[in-house]
């Protein structure tokens, strides 16, 4: 079993101003044999389907700003395993809505300025648990029931309000599930539509470690 460390939902460059800082100190505790990222990791708010702040970025300013925070950290993970994401995916689904063939388009990794370390697709099964965004979850009570359609143990980012765990059995055998949180900046322009929302996001990350899981908070 190994030291897994899994991180989600940054939203550059609508980070919180801490977020780099965090993760290098928690690589430096953890020492982890994979990092995972769950995805969101741009904000792409300029793409967003709320309206636009106009005294916000424009879309080239914000993608250059994301960019140079995610070199930092590329340069603290070299490699990951990443999933893809509703926020990172808005370019694509911009695309289909105005007929741009997917040829046109850049990969993920492309626009993302990854290293040849770093992978992506829509999920991953890593010891048995299984890593996706969670767009399919809401709550924990979400996470509970994404545990058992997947009949595994599951890791997931996307849900800002209610990271934890939750666990669910058989009789058999016991399945847990995880949510890691994110690492935004609730102030910013990127979130502003959570602005009068009950529950406000929870910064950390997920760290599992011989398949034990454990929410590690900001």
């Amino acid at each position: 079993m190994s030291r897994i460390l899994a991180i989600s939902d940054l939203q550059a460059p609508y980070h919180h101003s801490g977020a780099v800082g965090f993760l290098s100190r928690v690589a430096k505790e953890l020492k982890p044999d994979y990092v995972v990222c769950l995805g969101d990791e741009l904000d792409q708010y300029t793409l967003s389907k709320y309206p636009h702040n106009p005294d916000a970025d424009s879309g080239g300013t914000e993608y250059r700003k994301a960019i140079r925070v995610w070199k930092e950290i590329y340069k603290l993970f070299p490699s990951a395993y990443a999933v893809t994401s509703n926020h990172v995916e808005r370019v694509a689904k911009r695309a289909v809505e105005s007929g741009i063939p997917s040829a046109y388009l850049k990969s993920i990794k492309e626009f993302m300025q990854a290293p040849d370390g770093w992978k992506w697709k829509d999920s991953w099964v890593l010891e048995g648990v299984k890593y996706e965004h969670g767009e399919r979850a809401g709550g924990l009570t979400g996470l509970r029931n994404l545990v058992i359609a997947n009949q595994r143990s599951t890791v997931i980012g996307h849900q800002h309000e209610c990271p934890g765990t939750t666990y669910v059995s058989n009789g058999e055998r016991v399945l847990w599930g995880l949510n890691v949180g994110c690492l935004v900046n609730s102030n910013s322009h990127g979130l502003s539509y959570t602005k009068r929302n009950r529950h406000k996001p929870v910064l950390g990350c997920g760290v599992i470690i011989d398949n034990v899981p454990y929410f590690y908070p900001y």
